[in-house]
């Protein structure tokens, strides 16, 4: 879906039929992640209404994303390298993080974290 004003909203057809699960905005890009296991599980749009579907740097549950510093971050919620990042949202690298299969449902990063080269990811057991 997608609103110019949030009040009033429009659908839009998805790039794929995934269990699309996070979508943040940044570098004049949408990025929206997917839970479904399956490589494709990353898509693009320069305006929220058009997407392309992307390939995610492992299969894994990815539950959240965001982008702050010039870096799109993914986590997920299965699989080992549950973080991913991305400068341009097409291309992901996998990284390792501190805890696997943790359950990570959400990921908050904010301008005065970023200012601190910071990203915080909020474990829910």
């Amino acid at each position: 879906m997608r609103s110019l004003d949030g009040t009033v909203w429009a659908t839009s057809t998805s790039a794929a039929n995934n269990n699309w699960t996070s979508v943040t905005y940044g570098n004049g890009l949408f990025v929206a992640v997917s839970a479904s296991s399956t490589t494709s599980n990353v898509m693009t749009s320069p305006d929220g209404i058009t997407w392309t579907l992307q390939t995610g740097a492992s299969s894994n549950s990815w539950q959240a994303v965001t982008y702050g510093n010039g870096l799109f971050v993914a986590v997920a919620s299965t699989g080992s390298g549950q973080v991913m990042t991305s400068t341009d949202g097409v291309t992901w690298t996998s990284r390792t993080s501190a805890a696997d299969n943790c359950g990570k449902q959400s990921l908050t990063a904010t301008v005065s974290l970023w200012q601190w080269r910071q990203l915080a990811a909020v474990i829910v057991s």
